[in-house]
């Protein structure tokens, strides 16, 4: 069980890789820049004429500043904040899962090398231990936050 635990630990290295995580930093980036193309597209520089001397000076103009402010809030304001909510939700309940499954393993290697006499009450069919269940609350708190916050 204790080899098994150290083995599984190993396995975090193998998933977050220095680059795996400079391509989703790099991902996350290009996506923040993309989701503000709108709002960087409204204002441009002309040439305008002063019609009194006749000299022409840089300024700044607006083009499509409703159709633009309309799309920048539809992806702001609405699909990018659903996207985090699920995505949020989606990742407390798989949390939840796996630790479920390895509270449950875990009590059920105890309770195989414990050798209990009466099985009508095994530790395996038990929930979440308190470890457990203080992660799992700590997480939907930090979520819930976040929600809120928004």
């Amino acid at each position: 069980m204790r080899g098994a635990c150290v083995a599984m630990h190993l396995k975090f290295k193998l998933v977050f890789t220095k680059a795996r995580t400079i391509k989703w930093v790099l991902f996350f980036i290009a996506l923040a820049v993309s989701l503000r193309i709108p709002v960087l597209t409204i204002h441009r520089i002309s040439w305008r004429t002063d019609p009194k001397t006749i000299i022409s000076s840089p300024s700044l103009i607006e083009v499509n500043r409703e159709q633009m402010s309309r799309i920048n809030d539809i992806l702001n304001r609405g699909v990018a904040i659903y996207i985090t909510y699920i995505t949020m939700v989606t990742d407390v309940c798989i949390l939840t899962s796996k630790l479920y499954q390895a509270s449950k393993m875990r009590r059920s290697c105890k309770a195989t090398s414990n050798q209990p006499s009466d099985k009508t009450d095994s530790p395996a069919d038990r929930g979440l231990s308190s470890r457990d269940l203080k992660v799992v609350k700590s997480v939907v708190l930090v979520c819930t936050i976040f929600v809120l916050r928004q």
